[in-house]
């Protein structure tokens, strides 16, 4: 079995001695967003998110961070991970597009009407996403260092 293929079928056992599970939950977190911190795309994508997450129900964690390094090691995801926060501690980890279904899912209407794009075949969804992902440095640019969140969203980020 690959890396990707393992990190994506770790169990919940895997990943709970290394996050507060417990906390986040009851703080009303529902997933970890974790994303590219030096992608001009992904920087965006994390900024569209939290100006429509009203609830506060996402945190963020980039891919080069600590949190993610604890959890999954030290191989990069090679695309967007969310894992699903729930009452029993870690749920599924769901990459691709069916990370940005879940996100979407979680916002408030209308945003999560956007849930809707899962009637279409995720091996199509995923070839979009693919060809995105592949070009997302080129189209967005690239930055040297993961952005600093501003001191009112700091709380939102994980190392």
């Amino acid at each position: 079995m690959n890396d990707k293929k393992r990190m994506l079928q770790m169990d919940s056992s895997d990943l709970t001695a290394r996050v507060d599970w417990a906390n986040l939950w009851q703080s009303g977190v529902r997933a970890i967003f974790f994303y590219d911190g030096v992608c001009g795309l992904c920087h965006h994508a994390v900024r569209f998110w939290m100006k429509r997450d009203v609830n506060r129900r996402i945190r963020y964690a980039p891919v080069q961070g600590a949190v993610y390094r604890a959890i999954f090691g030290t191989k990069p995801a090679g695309a967007m991970v969310v894992i699903q926060i729930t009452e029993r501690g870690c749920g599924r980890v769901l990459d691709k597009s069916d990370a940005i279904l879940e996100l979407m899912r979680l916002l408030p209407f209308p945003w999560s009407m956007g849930g809707i794009v899962g009637v279409i075949p995720r091996l199509v969804r995923d070839l979009f996403y693919r060809g995105l992902a592949a070009g997302r440095y080129r189209l967005f640019g690239k930055y040297l260092t993961c952005s600093i969140p501003e001191r009112a969203e700091k709380e939102l980020f994980l190392p």
